[in-house]
């Protein structure tokens, strides 16, 4: 039996004859693992320890199991003596600090201010969060942030993270590059009253907009740049369209290819490609872009997300010229032979997914409080200021009641009563979940019109909990396949 080994310690819990442990059990490939759902401790087995836990699992007393397996019980009473295999239930969902701790972060070490500068926008998109598909989301407006609240914003945004040496100041939309004046307004401003601090400025945009002079701009504003560009032309093109029903792709080729002649290739880095696809099926569709554009570089920061679909969503059809391949398997094939990918897709998206569980934090034994999911602490280390002041989780939660505004301040008693009303309605259902210890779900899943949604959230639990269950079988065989890689996953950076 291989396992990560924990120092001895006193365990309470009973090790039970028959009730079953809290673990997830899986093989793949002929190798078996348990993930040890109070510790979060991942380790192998032989194919008789698996036997034996399976059995066990299904109700059959250790005793009875020890008459065949005496040697493979023995091991398991021995990890039980290490804090493995409880079976007892948490008894509930809560961060790991008090509450007077996290007010503290709350008030004086925020990271991160997005602001929502403006809601309109020269594109409609057809998947947009913004377009009418979705009940509990505001629609394209021509609301434009004031200058009063802009630099409210950014007063609060200093004031609140004065422990820190370093914030991140993010411009949002509708498309952000629209009000280009109060964008360079919010700028100066903010590099004005920084003092001491250092501040960093980030922009998701179309890019439609981007000329040499704005370039230049974000260029010696030090901008980190996410451009939103869904892939060669025929997939961006159905989407991310004019109000006319024109395809924006041109456009944005040309913005992104300004932006890359302007900042110097050491500064690449800060330019990266935030691609929107139907499905998983068109992941390997992407890298067609890179062979339509060759000036594009190869290591260009690049990521992948499945649409959130709107109520009238239609997937196009996939092209018949191109041959549909599985890209999770060129990913792992790439793993097993060490042979590169064209793009960096597949860092982006199952390299940070091998890393999420490679750095998830382990336990000593039995817990009897479990972290609320994949949920952040709201306004600890980012808030959104929509355009009119209201202060949200963040740009893409919606639906959740707001925690303050740039007038009236966070309010600390309404993030307690979110964060508390999520833990307590979702714990029925996260008790005796698998994915309790690694879960990524969080408010966004949770809230429709500002009212928690059990069935909404179990809509997305059902994915949440396909996908964990593939990327642990991944991480699994890799980890028997090609160790060496979980020394690399690291140093990868899970924001």
């Amino acid at each position: 039996m291989n396992y990560n080994r924990v120092k001895n310690i006193d365990n309470m819990n009973y090790l039970s004859e028959t009730n079953p442990p809290l673990i997830f059990q899986f093989e793949i490939r002929g190798y078996h693992f348990v993930l040890d759902l109070h510790t979060n401790r991942l380790f192998s087995l032989d194919s008789r320890e698996a036997i034996v836990v399976r059995k066990w699992a299904e109700g059959i007393s250790l005793t009875k199991l020890s008459e065949e397996y005496p040697i493979e019980v023995m091991e398991i009473e021995k990890l039980h003596e290490q804090g493995l295999f409880c079976n007892q239930f948490p008894s509930g969902l809560a961060f790991g600090a008090g509450w007077d701790a996290i007010f503290d972060q709350i008030l004086h070490e925020r990271v991160r201010t997005v602001l929502e500068i403006t809601q309109q926008c020269n594109l409609r998109c057809k998947y947009c969060a913004f377009g009418g598909g979705f009940v509990d989301h505001r629609r394209h407006s021509s609301k434009v942030m004031s200058r009063e609240i802009l630099e409210k914003a950014i007063d609060e945004a200093f004031i609140h993270s004065d422990h820190l040496e370093e914030i991140s100041i993010g411009f949002y939309g509708g498309e952000p590059l629209l009000p280009w004046k109060l964008l360079k307004t919010a700028v100066r401003y903010t590099q004005a009253e920084s003092s001491n601090k250092r501040v960093r400025f980030s922009l998701t945009t179309n890019a439609t907009l981007i000329d040499q002079k704005k370039a230049l701009f974000l260029r010696d504003a030090g901008f980190s740049i996410l451009v939103s560009l869904d892939g060669p032309q025929i997939l961006n093109d159905f989407y991310r369209i004019y109000p006319d029903g024109e395809g924006s792709y041109a456009d944005t080729v040309k913005g992104l290819k300004i932006l890359l002649d302007v900042y110097p290739p050491e500064k690449h880095e800060m330019i990266g490609l935030n691609m929107v696809i139907p499905s998983y099926r068109w992941m390997s569709f992407l890298e067609r872009l890179w062979d339509k554009e060759p000036w594009l570089p190869r290591t260009l920061r690049a990521q992948a997300t499945i649409v959130s679909a709107p109520n009238d969503f239609s997937e196009p059809d996939f092209p018949l010229n191109v041959e549909e391949k599985n890209y999770r398997k060129q990913w792992l094939d790439s793993i097993e032979t060490g042979a590169e990918l064209k793009t960096t897709l597949g860092q982006e998206i199952f390299d940070k997914a091998m890393a999420k569980i490679h750095q998830r934090p382990r336990f000593r034994d039995y817990r009897g409080m479990f972290f609320p999911n994949g949920c952040c602490i709201p306004g600890a280390r980012k808030v959104y200021v929509q355009a009119e002041g209201n202060y949200q989780i963040c740009e893409r939660v919606h639906g959740v009641p707001t925690i303050g505004s740039v007038k009236q301040g966070i309010d600390l008693s309404r993030i307690r009563q979110i964060v508390e009303e999520y833990s307590r309605l979702s714990f029925p259902d996260c008790k005796s979940c698998f994915a309790i210890s690694t879960c990524t779900l969080c408010f966004l899943h949770a809230y429709e019109n500002g009212q928690f949604n059990i069935e909404k959230k179990r809509l997305a639990c059902s994915r949440v909990k396909k996908s964990l269950a593939t990327n642990l079988k991944m991480y699994g065989l890799i980890s028997k396949i090609s160790p060496e890689n979980l020394d690399a996953w690291d140093e990868v950076v899970i924001l």
